[in-house]
């Protein structure tokens, strides 16, 4: 940007991030570019911004949007765009180029390094040969019949312990569990708890799309401790996101410690209030001019 000020107290900058539950009522908040002074054929004193960049991070860090405010007191005091002072009518609107970097709002690192690579090399799931530890899932051999049936699953410790904290945690303790090298899970589905484990294996998740399954992954992701896991989770769970289970997604999201969903929440919620409220007006508005109408 460009612009030129023969006084520099004519324009004033003000920036204001957009309201939240936390912070309803958000107040715009001043801020100054830096200015240097130059000389001009016909004016003395000119302050002049040229090409430079005023980095407002902290203002709006980690909000989801802001408002920009610049105010004009006299036009005639401007220079924008190397335009010639002369040619400023007082009617002019005037534009300005603010580059932005916009975080994702939901962030989804990929956190695989090479040494868990070489763990997981020529270790797959379900290798009896090689494995050194198992899982013992109990499932419901009918729905109606509390009779079960126990499926094994055959894993390594140090794949397990690579992706998970909890599994980490587990192997180094003296639980019974780990003197045992066996673990038995009586309350997650087949499907969830498969997934689970070839993702830790494979990094991949496939045949995931319904919305039960992602919400069903993230409480196991949760209690299981799977960071990369969560965030999946949430980056998927977010295109099924509607004004109808906004509020249910959100207690699941804190509840599982997913707070990147969480925050997405609370945004659409704000959406979503905004929508409701130009909704009652436009019908305000629609009764007001019926009154009249049936009046006259």
């Amino acid at each position: 940007m460009k612009l030129q000020i023969l006084d520099s107290s004519a324009i004033k900058w003000f920036i204001q991030t957009l309201p939240t539950r936390k912070n309803p009522n958000p107040e715009f908040k001043p801020f100054a570019f830096p200015l240097n002074l130059i000389t001009h054929k016909h004016y003395h004193h000119i302050s002049e911004i040229s090409d430079s960049i005023l980095d407002l991070t902290e203002l709006i860090k980690d909000e989801s949007g802001f408002i920009l405010k610049a105010y004009v007191e006299s036009v005639k005091c401007l220079k924008l765009f190397k335009q010639d002072i002369d040619e400023v009518s007082p009617n002019e609107n005037f534009g300005m180029d603010v580059r932005v970097e916009l975080k994702p709002n939901i962030i989804c690192e990929q956190n695989d390094s090479k040494d868990n690579d070489s763990i997981k090399k020529n270790l797959v799931l379900n290798d009896r040969i090689t494995s050194d530890f198992i899982i013992k899932l109990d499932v419901p051999k009918e729905i109606e019949s509390e009779n079960s049936v126990e499926i094994l699953f055959y894993v390594h410790s140090t794949v397990l312990g690579s992706k998970s904290d909890y599994f980490q945690a587990l192997f180094n303790s003296n639980m019974l569990e780990s003197q045992n090298k066996c673990l038995k899970l009586v309350d997650i589905s087949y499907f969830i708890l498969e997934k689970l484990l070839l993702f830790i294996y494979t990094n991949d998740l496939e045949n995931v799309d319904k919305f039960e399954d992602w919400i069903d992954l993230l409480y196991a992701a949760s209690r299981f401790s799977m960071p990369q896991l969560i965030q999946i989770c949430e980056l998927s769970i977010r295109k099924f996101v509607n004004f109808e289970n906004v509020e249910k997604v959100e207690k699941i999201a804190y509840k599982c410690d997913a707070f990147q969903l969480a925050r997405y929440c609370e945004m659409f919620e704000i959406k979503k209030d905004d929508t409701i409220k130009r909704e009652s007006y436009a019908q305000e508005y629609l009764f007001i001019w019926l009154v009249w109408y049936y009046m006259t």
